[in-house]
């Protein structure tokens, strides 16, 4: 049993949107059941090479229109710490995070890409692919 959250968390609003989100998800999933979030790193690499250029992001941070899923905006972008926090807040544990460079690095105990970046890289991650249990 599960839910996958892929590229959406972002997306919520308000805190309440987010807290809503969570709620449902642990309503919906059976005991053990596994929650499975994948975001965007508010503190990859880009984010923060931009800044130094002096191009930093502002909230909300608008992408541009889509055709059919309309504006496209990030209210919110969350590193690995308060993920981690907002999912343990909402009653899930064994919480596990991994980071992923575009496909690059592994979730889990199996290697999802080419290569693991260097430890103190981690934190630069481009994604932060989350697991929790219900």
């Amino acid at each position: 049993d599960m839910v996958y959250s892929f590229d959406v968390i972002e997306h919520f609003k308000t805190n309440k949107e987010v807290d809503q989100y969570l709620r449902e998800a642990q309503r919906v999933l059976k005991p053990k059941g596994l929650l499975a979030i994948q975001t965007p790193n508010r503190y990859r690499l880009s984010v923060r090479l931009m800044a130094i250029l002096g191009k930093r992001r502002k909230w909300p941070y608008h992408l541009g229109k889509h055709k059919v899923l309309g504006e496209v905006i990030h209210y919110r972008e969350y590193n690995q710490e308060e993920l981690e926090k907002l999912v343990q807040s909402s009653g899930f544990k064994d919480i596990k995070t991994d980071p992923l460079w575009f496909g690059l690095g592994y979730p889990g105990n199996g290697n999802w890409g080419f290569a693991r970046p260097p430890r103190w890289l981690k934190n630069f991650a481009h994604v932060i692919f989350l697991t929790a249990q219900k």
